[in-house]
């Protein structure tokens, strides 16, 4: 399975899946300097379209927890045709910057509740 999206500039690289079906990880493009205890809004470049019946939770990857660095968690739901823009929050004491193909987010893609079990599960894992 692949996250069904496109992307709005040349420079930007789709999504990699991890080897957990279903779960992807994104790189930075862009270098974003954030200063302790700011908050600043990192534009992707991806333009997201789920397909109906799956929702996508997108969160920091773990190497930004490391750092004291935070994404708000969210999902995106069918219908969502724009571009991913997270809020990062730099929670340390330190200067935060972004490095191009460092680690950034870790996105998951799930069905939505069924009718008959009423479950979340990753595609292809129960």
């Amino acid at each position: 399975m692949r996250i069904p999206c496109f992307t709005k500039d040349y420079d930007v690289k789709i999504p990699q899946e991890t080897g957990i079906p279903g779960v992807f990880n994104l790189k930075a493009r862009q270098t974003v300097t954030i200063e302790p205890n700011q908050s600043e809004h990192y534009s992707t470049g991806l333009v997201i379209q789920m397909p109906k019946g799956h929702v996508l939770l997108v969160q920091e990857h773990a190497y930004l927890k490391n750092l004291n660095v935070t994404v708000q968690p969210f999902f995106i739901a069918h219908g969502f045709v724009q571009e991913l823009i997270v809020k990062i929050t730099n929670n340390s004491d330190k200067l935060f910057f972004t490095v191009p193909a460092e680690m950034l987010l870790t996105m998951v893609i799930l069905l939505t509740p069924s009718a008959s079990n009423n479950e979340f599960y990753v595609e292809g894992v129960r």
